[in-house]
């Protein structure tokens, strides 16, 4: 923090105040005090004020007449914002400056314990939820003028349902986060009114483009609120905008452990009317199930080993108060794993709110009164500290001071002595927290070992400044290119109705292939890897195949082999599948025929099908094809056999092909308009087929097409 900030003086505050400060100089001493002290503990507030000074008289007065936190009301709020603006620029500025003020108002609040902090971050909850809720209204009408309203089935206007989730949905939001938003509406429909009509979908994606913009948009007035909108389906690949029914589906069909976790602080921001209730009944089976439901706690574990990979990466094992050891982030683990494995049963823990649903913990007497009692204060503790942290300079940090003048700062504001003594008492609290985390969840797996390395790749392949660093560890020489190609499978992958046992398979299947392609010594990895992928995304629902490449080490090793010396080799398994059947049924160990073979082997193969059923013929000549090509491909790629045999061979199954091909033809033909008269009693068919070009030189290659000419022998008429 600069050292300007001294240069705020009381009596420079004073001069901003007038007539204000003077009515009584002795009851106003008092709030100056206040705002001076705050000034001096925090940059942001330092200069706020020194850069706009109007914001000193109008904190002032905040102060002086505290508002008790149900006034922060819409109606209230619309009293300083004038919804009625038409400029977007003036309605932005009048937007980012009441913000500015209320945020100010709730540091200088909190800095000089004028609130507790259970009240502060209710405050900052309620202050994000009505300036959504107003910047919402400003955005609907401002674009209905143009694309016309929404409207229900009783012809009144039809509005968007907003879900704030985290800490805003809880009603537990800290100084300076993001705000995660859902947004949806009840149902599809037409707008009514406009210079022209567009659907419900277009209509609200505008108009929560706007709101995002009016929030998040950062002008030389700043911003309000970081929006984040990833929480919503499919991320930030889906819809802005779904409706009721849609998110529904999405849910029941494809929702996920961590989504049920994030829907558990969902709050439906606005009237509590019929729609909202509708939207309620709709996630209510998505997030608490029926029956007891114990697997939830193995997604968690999950959930906080990525964490925790992530911190050593990231933050380099610097205390992180939030996703550390013992942070804010276990103590809502082990709150929420309670309310998503009883919440079925248990409507008391339902709440969104931390308290309420530890005070319900304790009830049913899932936590011990020591254990409740440890865990609120040692979570409210850190809470405060990430209060203070983030007041310093309105920056979202989680890690501790790293110069002695903030250290102090916090240090006197927690009312220590010394540095030494906050950092005990804090080490008592994380300690406390990870004691009853570790009591619900177990011992974690250690993630420096390095037989854990490939799975963190691919558990944190959403993660790409993470997935950079632990690519760079390995020494890989293409970090980006690879992280690209993890990160952009792992997102086509939510496309696939893969199912529970499908990604238990794949969950193992990618660290193993990822290993094996990370290690091979060859330049191209990132070449190899899309391949293998490639190959992966077509099998991804046949589980059998999955478990087959699981299972069986050398023939993952094997495919992989002949993946990275061929893109031929890819594309006719990504083609088709059914080829990873000769590696997975011979173990990987392929037989040419014999090049004298050929027709009997196909012939033998005809067999289990009658010889009128063309269809079952044609797609057997079709596999049979593509079976011995693969095994020449393969034969080839390990050097089995010489260049001038690959034709040879590649002939062989060619004139195979050809013979039979014209065996089916002759009976089709037959069968429907009879042999010709000069050849009855006569197996002669008078049908002969010329092979030209490479074909009649026994030299095929893989792509070639065949050049023929097919001759009568004796011109006689049918």
């Amino acid at each position: 923090m600069s050292n300007t900030c001294c240069s705020l003086s009381k009596d420079y505050i004073k001069k901003y105040l007038n007539s204000e400060f003077c009515q009584n100089k002795k009851t106003h001493e008092s709030v100056v005090n206040y705002i001076y002290y705050s000034a001096n503990k925090s940059k942001f507030i330092h200069d706020s004020l020194k850069q706009k000074p109007s914001l000193i008289r109008d904190l002032f007065l905040k102060l002086k007449n505290r508002d008790h936190l149900n006034n922060y009301k819409k109606l209230n709020i619309k009293n300083h914002i004038n919804n009625s603006i038409n400029d977007e620029k003036r309605y932005f500025q009048e937007l980012r400056y009441f913000h500015k003020l209320e945020t100010l108002t709730i540091a200088v609040l909190d800095l000089n314990d004028l609130e507790t902090i259970q009240q502060i971050v209710k405050r900052q909850s309620k202050l994000a939820e009505q300036l959504v809720l107003v910047a919402y209204a400003w955005c609907y009408s401002t674009l209905k003028k143009s694309l016309g309203t929404p409207l229900d089935k009783l012809n009144q206007e039809l509005h968007m349902k907003i879900l704030a989730m985290g800490k805003l949905g809880g009603d537990e939001l800290n100084f300076s986060s993001d705000i995660d938003l859902i947004f949806c509406f009840p149902f599809e429909g037409i707008t009514v009114g406009g210079k022209k009509s567009i659907s419900h979908s277009e209509f609200f994606t505008r108009v929560g483009q706007k709101l995002i913009s009016c929030l998040n948009q950062s002008t030389s007035d700043g911003y309000c609120y970081r929006v984040d909108m990833r929480l919503r389906p499919y991320g930030d690949s889906g819809a802005l905008v779904y409706s009721f029914s849609a998110l529904e589906e999405y849910y029941q069909s494809q929702g996920r452990e961590w989504e049920r976790y994030a829907l558990v602080k969902a709050k439906i921001l606005g009237e509590n009317d019929s729609f909202s209730q509708k939207l309620r009944l709709k996630l209510l089976p998505f997030v608490f199930r029926k029956y007891i439901d114990f697997s939830i706690i193995d997604s968690l574990k999950l959930m906080k080993k990525k964490i925790n990979i992530e911190s050593k990466h990231v933050n380099n094992n610097i205390l992180n108060i939030k996703l550390g050891c013992g942070g804010i982030r276990e103590a809502e683990f082990i709150v929420q794993s309670f309310q998503l494995v009883r919440g079925g049963r248990e409507e008391g823990l339902r709440s969104r709110n931390f308290n309420e649903a530890l005070i319900a913990i304790n009830k049913l007497k899932l936590l011990s009164d020591k254990e409740t009692q440890n865990l609120k204060k040692s979570y409210w503790f850190l809470r405060q500290l990430e209060n203070y942290l983030q007041i310093l300079d309105n920056k979202q940090v989680h890690h501790l001071p790293n110069n002695e003048k903030e250290q102090r700062i916090i240090q006197k504001l927690f009312k220590f002595d010394f540095w030494e003594n906050f950092l005990e008492t804090l080490a008592f609290h994380t300690h406390n927290i990870h004691k009853i985390f570790q009591h619900i969840f177990g011992n974690e797996e250690d993630t420096n070992d390095s037989n854990n390395v490939f799975q963190n790749i691919w558990l944190l392949s959403d993660k790409k400044d993470v997935l950079n660093k632990l690519l760079l560890d390995l020494n890989q020489n293409e970090p980006n290119q690879i992280t690209s190609i993890i990160s952009n499978f792992k997102k086509s992958l939510r496309k696939k109705n893969i199912g529970k046992f499908g990604k238990i398979n794949l969950d193992l299947l990618i660290p193993k292939s990822l290993q094996i392609i990370l290690n091979l010594q060859i330049s191209n990895k990132s070449d190899v890897l899309k391949r293998m992928f490639d190959i992966l995304f077509n099998i991804v629902t046949r589980t059998t195949y999955l478990e087959l490449l699981n299972k069986y080490n050398f023939v993952l090793e094997e495919l992989i082999n002949l993946v990275s010396k061929s893109t031929f080799v890819t594309q006719q398994i990504t083609k088709y599948p059914i080829l990873l059947d000769e590696i997975l049924t011979t173990d990987g160990k392929l037989t040419l025929l014999n090049l004298e073979d050929y027709k009997g082997e196909l012939e033998n193969l005809s067999l289990s099908f009658h010889q009128d059923d063309f269809e079952q013929q044609m797609e057997l000549l079709r596999q049979f094809k593509q079976s011995q090509i693969f095994k020449i491909v393969v034969s080839d790629l390990r050097n089995k056999i010489p260049l001038m045999k690959v034709s040879d061979h590649l002939t062989a199954l060619a004139e195979s092909i050809i013979h039979k091909v014209t065996e089916l033809a002759w009976h089709q033909i037959t069968n429907q308009y009879g042999i010709p008269s000069y050849l009855e009693g006569s197996s002669f068919k008078d049908f002969t087929i010329i092979g030209f070009g490479k074909l009649g030189g026994y030299e095929l290659s893989y792509n070639s097409d065949l050049d023929l000419v097919f001759c009568q022998i004796f011109q006689k008429h049918l």
